[in-house]
């Protein structure tokens, strides 16, 4: 008979849950704007545009980083667009 507690197991679902997470999650979309990228993993990037007639404020591209506590988060702050005149 082999102790389980020296077997190899993948691990479970809970488990799954309290790894690092590798994903940034979706920014957000801009009201009279345009998000271009679908996928929020470590090393995307997410570019935003403004509809004619309104101005992007905050960076045109936002990527999704690494951070120390081994989790993952977007460079800056969601952009938005601001009516131009």
């Amino acid at each position: 008979m082999t102790n389980a507690s020296h077997s190899p197991c993948p691990p479970s679902p809970a488990q799954l849950h309290s790894l690092p997470s590798y994903t940034c999650g979706n920014p957000g979309q801009l009201l009279n704007g345009l998000q271009q990228g679908s996928t929020f993993n470590i090393g995307d990037k997410i570019r935003y545009s403004c509809t004619q007639g309104y101005v992007l404020e905050g960076h045109t591209i936002l990527s999704c980083l690494a951070t120390s506590s081994g989790t993952a988060a977007w460079d800056f702050p969601l952009p938005y667009c601001r009516a131009s005149g």
